[in-house]
């Protein structure tokens, strides 16, 4: 759990602000939103970490960083044929 999600708990488990845990309130987004990051943050992590072993973590990144924006590029493109149609 993240520095984040913790405060919020901590901040509910003491009432420092009302309505703090109640579904829909602030301090209910900021846990799930932490949540969500971490569950997507550290599988990333360890996928980079597993695929990088070999080589060096920094060429690893820009390798890893470079695929995704091709990618995205022939995601863009693909959709952009479709839009033409």
């Amino acid at each position: 759990m993240s520095s984040v999600g913790r405060s919020s708990h901590v901040s509910e488990a003491l009432h420092l602000f009302p309505g703090w845990g109640l579904e829909r309130s602030a301090g209910h987004y900021l846990d799930l939103s932490s949540a969500v990051v971490g569950l997507t943050l550290f599988p990333l992590g360890y996928f980079l970490q597993s695929a990088c072993k070999s080589s060096g973590l920094a060429e690893c990144t820009l390798r890893f960083l470079r695929h995704s924006a091709i990618e995205i590029d022939r995601v863009n493109q693909v959709s952009a044929q479709g839009q033409r149609q």
